[in-house]
């Protein structure tokens, strides 16, 4: 007896968390997710510029956070047919 109730129990959570699920609106914050790929494709920039070289140029350390940024932002995105 106890077991069956346990059971309807389950199966009634399971229809009113599934009934929210098909009623709610989510989707992602797109300025959120571009703002993370930039912070992150700098930081990957930075350490990439540095890797092999001590003091490096800024041209080369503005070449690889441009680099990383836009690998960062394709990771995340797509654009254009690939959607």
């Amino acid at each position: 007896m106890l077991r069956r109730h346990l059971i309807q129990i389950g199966n009634r959570a399971h229809q009113i968390v599934r009934s929210l699920l098909y009623r709610a609106v989510m989707y992602p914050d797109p300025y959120r997710a571009m703002e993370e790929a930039v912070e992150a494709g700098v930081d990957w920039g930075w350490m990439h510029a540095h890797k092999h070289v001590d003091d490096p140029s800024e041209q080369l350390i503005k070449e690889a956070i441009v680099r990383d940024v836009v690998n960062e932002i394709s990771e995340r995105f797509r654009f254009g047919e690939d959607g």
